[in-house]
C-alpha cells in the first residue's frame, strides 16, 4: 500500500489541508470566514494533535476541544492551537507546535506538517 495515500485519507491531515486551503485561497468568501467548526471523536482529536507534534501529558478526554485559530497579524496569517481538555473546568491550554516558529504562520505550519 503507498503511504502517500494512506496519509491523503488520514481525517487530522485532511481537516488541516481542507483548513489551509481555505484560508489561503484568493476567494475573499473562503479566506475570512469568521468560524469554522468540525467535530471528531476523541482518538481523531488525538491524532491531529500528534500530526502537529503536539502529544499532550494526558489523552483527550470524551468531549475535549481542539481549537486552531487563526489570525491575521500584519497581514501574516497566524495559528494558534488550543486544548480544553475538562468540560467542568476553565482551563485551556496553549500549545506551541514544535518545528514552527512562534508566531506559527500559516506557510511555516504547511512545511512543518509535510515534513
Amino acid at each position: 500500500m503507498n503511504a502517500q495515500l494512506s496519509v491523503e485519507k488520514f481525517p487530522p491531515v485532511t481537516i488541516l489541508r481542507q483548513t489551509y486551503r481555505r484560508t489561503a485561497s484568493e476567494n475573499a468568501e473562503d479566506r475570512f470566514e469568521r468560524q469554522w467548526l468540525s467535530t471528531a471523536h476523541d482518538t481523531t482529536l488525538a491524532a491531529m494533535l500528534s500530526t502537529l507534534g503536539i502529544y499532550p501529558a494526558e489523552f483527550p478526554r470524551y468531549a475535549t476541544a481542539v481549537l486552531l485559530e487563526l489570525h491575521d497579524r500584519n497581514g501574516q496569517l497566524v495559528i494558534e492551537v488550543y486544548h480544553k481538555n475538562m468540560t467542568d473546568v476553565d482551563s485551556v491550554y496553549r500549545y506551541l507546535i514544535p518545528g514552527c516558529p512562534d508566531p506559527c504562520t500559516l506557510d511555516a505550519l504547511r512545511s512543518t506538517v509535510e515534513k
